[in-house]
């Protein structure tokens, strides 16, 4: 599944229509969703459908009864279903894009990487199949709406990873999240010896300094590290997923 964003605009009279689309693996399954443009108005929809066999370019189109009032072309690109697609949402991607090291798939594929915004997230479980994993960090998970977080949870349950990582925004940026999604609940933060870590890391790299770490009692999650009684990382199984918090 995937989802389409179409822009419309309306300068004449009402609209009351459909936006659709074919697809499906015998590209004759109807897409569709329920269109109302009044006249001046201006509106996003997303249209969720799934891509033909092969990919190529599909036909979205605006309907009102039996006339065809606007359409434009749509080129989908299919990725090899092996390969790992990481999704970021952070506030400095580009500086944790470049940290990340990941083992390409077994077919050779190296992993994709998109750099996305909480408004980039779908708010149906369908458009979320194409992602493998998605790591947060310093964005505050308030701008997710009750519909994201209902996917979120639902694509976690179904296999899906979700890695919070800290950064400098502070514990107040996971209030967002609800308690029975995160391993523990950060009340603060804390300076932590990197010896701790060791655990996770399996050793403690050579320039090791002290960190800061988000700190909270210990949750419904398995504790990976602590500091001082505190927790500073763990993770939570849901379902099939995982969520963890570094």
């Amino acid at each position: 599944w995937f989802a389409i964003a179409v822009d419309l605009e309306n300068a004449g009279p009402t609209v009351t229509g459909e936006l659709r689309v074919s697809g499906g693996p015998d590209s004759k399954t109807r897409f569709g969703t329920p269109v109302e443009l009044a006249t001046g108005s201006r509106k996003t929809y997303l249209l969720y459908a799934q891509p033909p066999a092969f990919g190529g370019t599909m036909k979205v189109q605006l309907v009102s009864g039996d006339k065809v009032i606007s359409e434009a072309p749509v080129a989908i690109a299919l990725h090899d279903q092996t390969q790992l697609v990481v999704g970021v949402v952070s506030e400095n991607p580009a500086k944790l894009v470049g940290e990340l090291k990941l083992l390409p798939s077994q077919s050779g594929a190296a992993p994709t990487i998109a750099t996305l915004t909480p408004a980039d997230l779908p708010e149906r479980i369908q458009a979320w199949t194409a992602l493998d994993r998605l790591v947060w960090q310093d964005v505050d998970a308030s701008a997710l709406t009750p519909a994201q977080l209902a996917a979120l949870r639902s694509w976690i349950a179904g296999g899906g990873r979700l890695v919070i990582v800290g950064g400098t925004a502070g514990a107040d940026s996971l209030t967002g999240f609800p308690d029975d999604l995160l391993p523990y609940r950060p009340s603060g933060t804390l300076d932590i010896d990197p010896t701790v870590l060791r655990p996770i890391l399996g050793g403690e790299p050579a320039d090791a300094a002290t960190l800061t770490a988000y700190a909270g009692e210990a949750g419904a999650g398995r504790v990976l590290a602590t500091s001082g009684g505190r927790v500073v990382a763990a993770d939570r199984k849901i379902g099939s997923g995982s969520v963890t918090l570094l």
